[in-house]
């Protein structure tokens, strides 16, 4: 599977540039794959993805999620690209995104409601330095302008500055998709048997904190912490660690997860010992395929699970755009 992500990519003469669609903490809540591990350096505005899941019996399931953020509903619209660089609070509400998903379980149906929240960013393609260089730029061709005293004078620099940028930045590219970020995410899931909405029942609040880094030009090295508040009696609280690895080639990358996950059921600890492998693969701009596949070993019961998840997101992300003070 790695092998293909590798060739299907280097086929398609994809640059290396761009970013990874991050997981939906809704999407994350209901795949049991998952390893609650945002990627927190990838800036989405709106996402929609379809997905399916394959349990420890073999049987299939499906689902589907839409995310959407701050800055997709207006948050940022119209304020300047100076104060949006200067403003910690309107990039912090700008990133923020909420999401939706459900997902087939035999007979049942499960949902999640989620949020993710980001507090460092170092892809944000809105603070690139490139693009800070093309605004200042921008600015200083068309300075004069600004001391004209006519009437049109501020409408005539305003035009200028946004051609001048308009030629600056036509060759500005994406952010690296392994910069470094910080996000923390939570979502609610709920279960409704035989498909019943009338009788729903709640599942569990999670939440995790993650933080990533690139490892090199073409690497990814993160950490994230989680926490699950099961609640109804078949639910027990956990408390989770995963560890991330990423290797980038072209607009492939392949991942690896290892992780920890203790169960706090009847007061009794148990372990478990998820080992996630996958892959995700750039079709065009937007759109990523995602794969999942491994194991979760609990040396308690001597019993190993299969795990495995395919999903197909595409998503929007901000491009640098200009707005003269």
């Amino acid at each position: 599977m790695i092998l293909l992500f590798v060739g299907l990519a280097m086929a398609e003469g994809l640059g290396s540039q761009g970013y990874v669609l991050p997981e939906p903490p809704a999407l994350a809540a209901i795949d049991r794959t998952a390893t609650r591990f945002d990627e927190p350096s990838s800036p989405t505005d709106f996402a929609v993805a379809a997905a399916s899941f394959f349990a420890a019996d073999g049987s299939p399931k499906a689902g589907g999620m839409a995310e959407i953020s701050g800055r997709a509903m207006g948050i940022t619209r119209n304020v300047t690209a100076q104060r949006y660089a200067e403003s910690a609070p309107m990039r912090f509400l700008g990133r923020a995104a909420l999401s939706a998903a459900t997902a087939q379980d035999e007979g049942d149906i499960r949902a999640a409601l989620g949020l993710r929240m980001v507090f460092f960013d170092g892809a944000d393609p809105l603070l690139d330095q490139a693009y800070a260089a093309a605004a200042k730029a921008a600015l200083g061709r068309c300075e004069a302008l600004r001391a004209v005293q006519t009437a049109d004078a501020l409408d005539k620099y305003a035009t200028c500055v946004e051609k001048a940028y308009a030629i600056s930045a036509a060759d500005l590219g994406k952010s690296r998709w392994n910069a470094p970020g910080l996000s923390l995410s939570g979502a609610y899931a709920l279960r409704f048997p035989d498909g019943e909405l009338s009788t729903g029942g709640r599942e569990a609040a999670s939440t995790w904190l993650s933080f990533a880094g690139p490892l090199g030009e073409d690497g990814q090295g993160g950490v994230a912490i989680a926490w699950s508040q099961g609640l109804n009696e078949e639910i027990p609280n956990e408390v989770g660690l995963t560890v991330l690895g990423r290797m980038g080639v072209q607009r492939a990358r392949i991942r690896a997860e290892p992780g920890l996950i203790v169960s706090l059921a009847d007061g009794s600890p148990t372990l478990r010992v998820p080992v996630v492998f996958g892959g995700e693969l750039g079709v065009g701009e937007d759109t990523w395929i995602h794969t999942r596949f491994g194991l979760v070993i609990d040396p308690d019961a001597d019993e190993v699970s299969l795990l495995s998840s395919a999903t197909f997101r595409w998503g929007q992300a901000s491009e640098p755009s200009f707005k003269a003070e």
